[in-house]
């Protein structure tokens, strides 16, 4: 039976935590540009809304505008009427007027809802593409930080590792180190 010579596992007791420093490393380096990533997204995506609920806030006051033009106008429309026309016809007016009024109204109300549902639909749109895009480029990202793991591996340990083996020896190496620091 053969036995370990000492100057082997001095050896392997000092590379181990070498090696499991640099993963370590690694694998904090880039959790970080992960979150960077994550941050410039959501800032993307932030602006995004802000853009979408400036326009709409734009459409909105426009559509306000428009019906305020609309309404001054018909004011104007009824008392030219009103000097212009003989009593008889007063009462006639009137109610033409205030029928006109409603279908003003009921059309700006349309127009508004329009312009709401059209906005929801563009917002939900706009949605829809920024989750995709986050989606692909946190899939881009893990699948970069696999390969450079496969890397590494196969540079410092000769062989490369499973997913499965590098998610075991880094949890471990982990829990040492909060052992080690007193966090556990």
């Amino acid at each position: 039976m053969e036995f370990i010579s000492p100057d082997l596992i001095v050896f392997l007791l000092l590379f181990t935590p070498v090696l499991l420093t640099v993963m370590l490393g690694i694998v904090i380096y880039f959790y970080e540009r992960l979150q960077k990533e994550l941050k410039r997204l959501k800032d993307e995506q932030q602006k995004l809304i802000e853009k979408a609920n400036q326009e709409y806030e734009e459409i909105i006051k426009s559509a306000n505008k428009k019906a305020d033009q609309i309404i001054s106008s018909s004011i104007t429309l009824n008392e030219k009427i009103k000097q212009e026309a003989s009593e008889a016809y007063e009462k006639a007016l009137e109610k033409a007027l205030e029928k006109l009024n409603q279908e003003n109204i009921n059309i700006l109300n349309n127009i508004s809802k329009d312009i709401e549902k059209h906005t929801a639909l563009e917002y939900a749109k706009l949605q829809g593409d920024l989750e995709e895009y986050k989606k692909e480029r946190i899939k881009k990202l893990e699948e970069n930080i696999y390969d450079l793991l496969l890397e590494v591996s196969k540079q410092t340990i000769g062989k490369a590792l499973s997913f499965d083996e590098h998610e075991e020896l880094i949890l471990d190496a982990l829990n040492k180190a909060k052992k080690e620091k007193g966090l556990s």
